[in-house]
This record gives structure tokens, sequence and C-alpha cells, in this order.
């Protein structure tokens, strides 16, 4: 007698999307032209924003160093090199760097400001015996 509302919550594990595009020719008499490729964020690129933002949260949120981040590609059946990865965070900084310009000319104008400062395990060479190796530090935002 009624209905009762039962939630079951699952987690699908990351998901990575390949699109082919099939570009073609065309030809007018002896004249060829060829078609043109989907714009890319980063130019000749195979890679698409929502990837460069995936990669840019896991480094920059989450704090995962990149051999972490390709571990858990790799995990989950995508293989990326090191040297790529590192390419593509290097290559959407340069692309985000306007925005953050911006970012920060409008911080600076407010009277009041926060700021995260998240705890982050630095590792240090051992110049002595009893040195630890490690010290925590912040990773502060700075605008200027």
């Amino acid at each position: 007698f009624g209905t009762r509302t039962c939630i079951r919550y699952s987690m699908e594990p990351i998901k990575f999307i390949k699109t082919v595009y099939h570009i073609n020719t065309y030809t007018d008499g002896s004249i060829m032209y060829p078609g043109k490729t989907p714009p890319a964020l980063l130019l000749n690129s195979s890679y698409s924003p929502s990837f460069a933002a995936g990669l840019l949260q896991m480094r920059y949120i989450y704090s995962m160093p990149v051999e972490r981040i390709i571990k858990y590609f790799a995990d989950n059946g995508f293989t990326l090199r090191k040297a790529t990865a590192n390419k593509l965070i290097a290559r959407s900084a340069d692309v985000l760097e306007n925005f953050y310009k911006a970012i920060c000319q409008v911080v600076l104008q407010q009277d009041y400001v926060t700021a995260d400062e998240t705890y982050h395990k630095v590792l240090l060479t051992k110049t002595k015996p009893t040195d630890k190796g490690s010290k925590k530090a912040t990773s502060g935002c700075k605008c200027a």
C-alpha cells in the first residue's frame, strides 16, 4: 500500500572517450580543397579541453604528482606518457595565464580576501643524519 523510495549509489571509474573525425578532401575540377579539422584548445593537440581540465584538476586541485596521474590513467585503460602529460599541463597553463591575470586584478580590488592553507609534505635532501627528509609546507596562491 503505497510507494517506498530506495536509493543506491554507484560509481563509474574515470571514462576516456575517443572521437574519430573523418575529414574529407573536396575537388573542384583540378583544384583540391582539404576539409578543416575541428578546433582544438591546444593547437595541433589530440586532447580536448575536458581532458586538459581533468589533468589540471588532478595535478593542482588534488595535488597529485604527474607519475600518480599517469598510473591512475593506466589503471583505467589509458596510456599517457609523462612527457605528454607535462607538456599538456604546461600548454594549458599558458592558455589560462590571461584568465589568471584577470582574476588577480579582481581579487586585488577586494577589501576581504581568503586563501587556502592546505599543508603538503615536501621532500628535502638530507644534509645531516638527524634530518627527517621532509617538512610540511603550504602551497599558496600569489597574485602579483
